[in-house]
């Protein structure tokens, strides 16, 4: 499945599909967030039953405020409307697959 790049109204209409959601808070001048993107977009594609979105929180100030983001890039993933995991800084290919392996097979 492609990225999304996600607003509240995606956010809202992503949470009512009942499907695992993977959220990627970043920023255009966050070099760990740039060095993290493709990483994020080859797991996205292993996945193809969960959505993977991405909020940029220049833009998107109201998410960032509800997800509670002082740092990124951070990662949530949000099964049945709730926080399951997070994660925290840029990560290899290998390192992420893992941890989206640990949380997306229970």
């Amino acid at each position: 499945m492609a990225v999304i790049e996600m607003d509240s109204e995606q956010l809202n209409q992503a949470l009512q599909s009942n499907k695992p959601i993977i959220l990627d808070f970043w920023a255009p001048w966050c070099g760990p967030c740039l060095h993290f993107a493709p990483v994020y977009q080859r797991c996205s594609e292993l996945y193809p039953d969960v959505i993977f979105g991405k909020i940029n929180v220049e833009d998107h100030e109201d998410l960032a405020v509800k997800f509670k983001i002082r740092s990124i890039p951070k990662i949530c993933i949000i099964r049945d409307g709730d926080i399951i995991a997070e994660r925290l800084g840029s990560s290899d290919f290998e390192s992420f697959k893992t941890f989206l392996e640990s949380h997306l097979s229970v």
